[in-house]
């Protein structure tokens, strides 16, 4: 069955370590309520960003915040605000923006740009698999705290990759080969160029 809440995903990480379930991390009252608040959102979205999850990717259409700026003597740079909801801006091959500070990225067009985003996403939203794995992460980032045992936090770490292999061998299946759309590194651009990104 799947985890259809927050608390859910955190009642799969607790039963994993044999631990009392919680009712509401938004209200936490028990110890275990508050772990969980204090854990669930900063793994959520480290697991979600670490890689391009099918269910978490959406294009968004920005366009420009404020005055271009300039890097060159002919470049003026345009800047594009991230949605707060955004973890990670995918380049696809032939996209030319730059990512900036203060969550921004900076274009040469002055009307809009499109751009993939790994999103936060609600426990509807997740596949079934990354539940799983976000709740080993979970269970293994609160074992020390809820069991004391080196023994139990190994077995759950073995979990964690078991959990998360099986959830990105699914989500590759799904995505097909992805070599001609999307970049993880700056490989099109010139060495002077790469540098400014």
């Amino acid at each position: 069955m799947t985890a259809q809440t927050v608390e859910g995903i955190c009642n799969l990480a607790l039963d994993k370590l044999g631990a009392d379930p919680v009712q509401s991390i938004a209200a936490p009252v028990k110890a275990n309520e508050k772990l969980m608040a204090r854990q669930y959102y900063h793994w959520r979205d480290a697991e979600l960003r670490r890689h391009r999850w099918r269910f978490s990717i959406e294009t968004r259409r920005l366009t420009p915040v404020g005055d271009p700026t300039s890097v060159g003597p002919d470049a003026p740079l345009y800047a594009y605000q991230m949605p707060n909801e955004a973890l990670r801006a995918i380049r696809r091959k032939g996209d030319i923006w730059q990512i900036g500070n203060g969550r921004k990225l900076y274009d040469a067009s002055s009307t809009y740009i499109d751009v993939d985003f790994v999103m936060q996403r609600a426990p509807t939203d997740m596949d079934v698999l990354f539940q799983e794995a976000l709740a080993c992460r979970l269970a293994f980032e609160c074992c020390e705290k809820i069991t004391q045992s080196n023994e139990k936090k190994k077995d759950i770490f073995q979990m964690y990759r078991d959990a998360i292999a099986e959830a990105k061998l699914a989500n590759a299946f799904e995505s097909g080969p992805e070599e001609w759309v999307y970049l993880d590194s700056n490989e099109q651009y010139s060495w002077e160029q790469a540098r400014s990104l």
